[in-house]
This record gives C-alpha cells, structure tokens and sequence, in this order.
C-alpha cells in the first residue's frame, strides 16, 4: 500500500490536544488502559449524526447533534472544579431535544453535588441558546455521570 502525501490537517480542538499530553505523561500501562477509552470516543464521532429541532423567529430548523454537543460541553467547560468529557444528545421521534446526559470528571474536594448542578443548569443554558427554545431541567432529562475526579493545576502565581 502506498502512503499518500502529507495533507494539510486542522489543528486540533483544545481537548483533544490537552488529552494528548495528559495521556504522554501516562507509561505503557496507562496507554494499554486510554486505549479502550479512545477507541470508544473515536467510534462514537463517527456515527451518524442526528438533528436536533430548533426554531427561530422566521420558522423551524435542524441543528446537528455533533454541533449542540460541542456547544453544551464548552458552556460545561468553563465552570470551575469540572471537565466535560462527552454530551450524550437524545432526541424523540419528531427530532425534538430528549435528554442530555453530560460526562463528566470533578476535580478532587470539590463538592460533587453543587459541581453537578452548575453543569446541569449549564448545559440547559447552553441548548437553550442554541435551539432557540426554552430547555428547562424540568421539562428535559439533563443527566450527569461522574466518571472521574483529577486534580486541579495550581493557578500561576500561587508560589509553593
């Protein structure tokens, strides 16, 4: 097989980059272990892409799933003491917005709970904003798995 040129490749996304240099910390075993973690994740980004209703002043139109999850989980990103690792959208038969399910990890001593509800609250904001129709956590499941606990980098300038 002959291999082609080298193309001209995007940058990667700034998740994708901080992956890769948490994981070339890791030693062979850690690898063997991210493998599964990686292959599932590229697996999932390959599937088919479902919309997701919207609606604007002048009428309805289909957002992509791959497109609201982004968005849920930078909006999820920013909050302090959590790190989103996959949005999980579901939709019902007509396309409407179903259920969100957030995965998360937590950064060690912060309070699971209140971590949670911020990302809750968060993504509704953020599909919101999107969709352009109300997304309330009463009306949608918005669900958070912890999936991990890591510990956060002390700020610059708060000396050892």
């Amino acid at each position: 097989m002959e291999m082609s040129p080298e193309r001209d490749l995007a940058p990667p996304s700034e998740l994708l980059a901080r992956a890769a240099g948490e994981l070339r910390q890791l030693t062979d075993d850690g690898w063997v272990r991210a493998e599964a973690s990686v292959l599932d994740r590229v697996s999932r980004a390959l599937r088919t892409v479902r919309p997701v209703r919207g609606r604007h002043r002048s009428g309805v139109f289909f957002l992509s799933s791959i497109v609201l999850s982004a968005r849920v989980g930078a909006r999820v990103d920013v909050i302090a003491g959590v790190r989103a690792s996959s949005v999980r959208i579901l939709t019902d038969d007509a396309d409407n917005l179903d259920a969100v399910t957030l995965t998360v990890g937590v950064a060690y001593g912060r309070a699971i709970a209140e971590v949670s509800a911020s990302a809750r609250r968060a993504a509704a904001s953020a599909a919101s904003e999107a969709l352009g129709v109300r997304v309330s956590t009463d009306q949608i499941a918005v669900d958070v798995v912890v999936d991990d606990v890591y510990l956060e980098e002390p700020a610059e300038g708060d000396g050892d």
